[in-house]
């Protein structure tokens, strides 16, 4: 925009982000969880639409305006789906707690991958922290390529359809996960309908699954 002959940029300000929330409260309920990862989804399905893979979904990047709607940030390291970046790329870019298999190897990215970083964020907010973790790049690599994703502790109630949602985006195959984020999407909303992997409790027993 320019004015008085000065070009200046105006930017929407939004007092939040995921991670800070993340700092303050650890972990979310599953249902705002999925109130944030479904609103992503949404967002994604345009990029995807519009050829752009974010390939960077992090808590960071992802900001939370007052009245609790979510915009996502930062397309720095975004990738065109033409099919001439569909070949190998000259590095593997991300971050690399939410980097999905494929992008380690600097193989076929599209947005698939960005659901294997949805995975990855979704875990984090209803657990207080991210699946695989290790001291060094090379030792989370591994994790990435060979690990199975964590079983979500039974006490924090999670539907169990919301976890097999979560286990489905992080497949290591990106032809084993959701193939569009409004296929994912669509069973974020539907996974709260469903009972949560809890322990039976005896009646006056006192303690919790």
């Amino acid at each position: 925009q320019v004015e008085d002959g000065t070009a200046y940029i105006v930017m929407e300000y939004v007092p939040n982000a995921l991670d800070r929330l993340l700092a303050s409260q650890r972990r979310l309920s599953p249902r705002r969880a999925t109130e944030i990862a479904a609103q992503i989804c949404q967002g994604l399905a345009h990029a995807h639409e519009s050829g752009v893979v974010h390939r960077d979904i992090k808590p960071a990047n992802i900001l939370l305006t007052a009245n609790g709607d979510v915009k996502i940030s930062d397309f720095g390291i975004a990738r065109a789906l033409a099919s001439s970046t569909r070949s190998r790329g000259t590095s593997a870019m991300g971050t690399p707690y939410y980097m999905a298999p494929e992008q380690w190897n600097e193989g076929n990215v599209d947005g698939r991958a960005d659901i294997y970083s949805l995975g990855i964020l979704l875990y984090e907010m209803l657990t207080g922290a991210v699946p695989f973790q290790a001291s060094t790049i090379q030792a989370i690599y591994v994790q990435h390529q060979n690990a199975p994703v964590p079983d979500i502790p039974r006490n924090l109630n999670v539907p169990s359809a919301l976890e097999d949602a979560i286990k489905k985006a992080l497949a290591k195959r990106s032809d084993l996960r959701f193939q569009s984020t409004d296929d994912m999407r669509e069973s974020l909303i539907g996974s709260g309908d469903r009972r949560s992997r809890t322990i039976p409790v005896s009646v006056g027993s006192g303690s919790r699954g």
